[in-house]
């Protein structure tokens, strides 16, 4: 603004009318717009809308306090039935955790996910190794998951759920 302000100012004064002529005209042009929408139907509808909407009974004129309502949704979370068996991690997690047990046992700095991808990608003949394990563990999760459905133990959680009282979470309202 300053840089504006200083270039304003070293300008001739006939070069400056020439700013205000058109500004002048502008300004014209506004009111004569602003005269003709006072004048119209259009003001008219703005007017009533703007007095059903405020009523009597606001005693501050000021700017309406709307409370703030949080745009996302928390989530409920249903507990887990602690006989479900859990997802196996894949060879990618099994990778990491070795790497970062053996860096532990050394005493070496723990590698960061970015430097753990990269050695993911470098290691050729480990890595079938890691997906023979993974498969192994895929393999043993799919038939304790079947057993588990078999059993109708999912059944019994889900009755046991529906007998406890799963509120919904509710967030204070900043204002």
């Amino acid at each position: 603004m300053k840089d504006i302000a200083a270039k304003w100012s070293a300008l001739s004064q006939v070069n400056k009318s020439e700013f205000e002529s058109k500004a002048q005209l502008l300004k014209a042009k506004y009111q004569e717009d602003m005269e003709a929408y006072n004048a119209s139907d259009a003001k008219k509808k703005w007017d009533e809308k703007e007095k059903h909407e405020s009523s009597d009974d606001d005693v501050p004129t000021g700017p309406k306090i709307v409370p703030k309502i949080a745009s996302k949704k928390m989530k409920v979370k249903i507990p887990r039935d602690p006989k479900k068996p859990k997802v196996p991690p894949n060879a990618y997690v099994l990778f990491c955790r070795k790497v970062r047990y053996d860096v532990r046992e050394n005493g070496e700095k723990i590698p960061t996910h970015g430097e753990l991808a990269e050695r993911w990608k470098s290691c050729g003949g480990e890595r079938a190794e890691y997906e023979a394990k993974y498969s192994k563990l895929r393999e043993e999760y799919v038939t304790k998951m079947a057993e588990y459905k078999s059993s109708g133990a999912e059944e019994q959680w889900i009755q046991k759920l529906s007998l406890i009282h799963i509120s919904e979470p509710t967030r204070p309202i900043s204002i």
